[in-house]
């Protein structure tokens, strides 16, 4: 019987696979496969905890939506690797055609991840 941390990477991965139409590069989806990762590594439950779902590889990074204090609905998550190889974080609300940045955070360590989202999400 697989473990549930297993389980729930598992299902992010699938996710994952079935959301990657904005990124048609295997480079992109390795990244976007490795930021779950990463997430699950450091705290399991972290991506259940925000209301992560529609995940998405990007060219550099992955986007997601969630759910949370600081964000109630039309939130998204995109985190992209940059030169530094650290990552940078936009959390970003739709409603209608109105897209606006409401949080952010750059230069990002893998070990950061969980925490810098969980000040941005709420």
């Amino acid at each position: 019987m697989p473990s549930v941390i297993s389980r729930a990477l598992e299902m992010a991965e699938s996710a994952l696979e079935k959301g990657t139409e904005l990124c048609e590069s295997s480079r992109g989806k390795q990244i976007a496969q490795t930021i779950v990762k990463q997430l699950k590594t450091a705290d399991a439950w972290a991506m259940a905890s925000w209301g992560a779902n529609e995940l998405i590889a990007l060219e550099d990074g992955l986007q997601f939506k969630v759910k949370g204090s600081n964000i109630k609905s039309g939130g998204r998550v995109q985190i992209r690797l940059n030169a530094a190889d650290t990552y940078d974080i936009r959390l970003i609300r739709v409603r209608g055609s109105s897209v606006k940045e409401v949080g952010s955070a750059d230069g990002v360590y893998a070990d950061q991840l969980v925490d810098i989202l969980d000040g941005l999400i709420g």
